[in-house]
């Protein structure tokens, strides 16, 4: 099951990118067990790096506008399940906001807001386009995907929709070929 999982998301995020690539509307859905099957499989086997040592065997779950990532967490010498649940958004500007809600060790409620800050550092370390606020006292990631690097790009991708329906998130959305850029002639000077 994680094989054909992992497979699938694999298959079905090249089918996205390509599409993503195009001007059009695009969507895509992925399944908690095409996820957890590329987490379980992929993450392991190909970026092992990518997790801290003491975090291991990540998961999630989706239900109706909450997802939930659990992962083993040994600190101290002492092993648990460390869970997290979200609900996952978009900003008027389109980007992704993903709002931490609520965070156990075992049954034991968690601080929200330091588990915040430790992501936010892990987010910088490895300079994803992330970046952290607070709405009503809780920590919203703000998750930049519209590829905005400051330079001329030939198309703009805009997402659209992003639902978290049960076992599965549904993304949809649109590129756009940018304006094409007149050149201003060359200065031509007469010998």
């Amino acid at each position: 099951t994680l094989e054909v999982g992992s497979r699938e998301l694999e298959s079905r995020a090249t089918a996205l990118y390509s599409e993503t690539r195009e001007p059009g509307q695009w969507r895509a859905a992925f399944t908690s067990d095409q996820i957890n099957g590329w987490l379980a499989l992929q993450l392991a086997e190909d970026y092992a790096d990518a997790l801290p040592d003491e975090i291991s065997e990540p998961r999630v779950a989706i239900g109706d506008d909450r997802l939930t990532l659990g992962f083993r967490a040994r600190r101290g010498g002492v092993e648990t399940v460390v869970s997290a649940d979200a609900a996952v958004m978009l900003t008027d500007e389109g980007d992704v906001a993903i709002r931490l809600l609520a965070v156990q060790a075992g049954a034991l409620p968690l601080p929200v807001m330091q588990v915040a800050d430790d992501v936010s550092k892990a987010c910088q370390k490895l300079a994803l386009p992330v970046r952290w606020t607070q709405d009503n006292g809780q920590p919203v990631a703000i998750v930049d995907v519209s590829q905005n690097t400051g330079k001329k790009q030939a198309k703009q991708i805009f997402l659209d929709t992003v639902e978290l329906r049960e076992g599965a998130i549904y993304l949809a959305g649109h590129t756009v070929a940018a304006a094409a850029e007149i050149d201003e002639p060359a200065d031509v000077t007469n010998p």
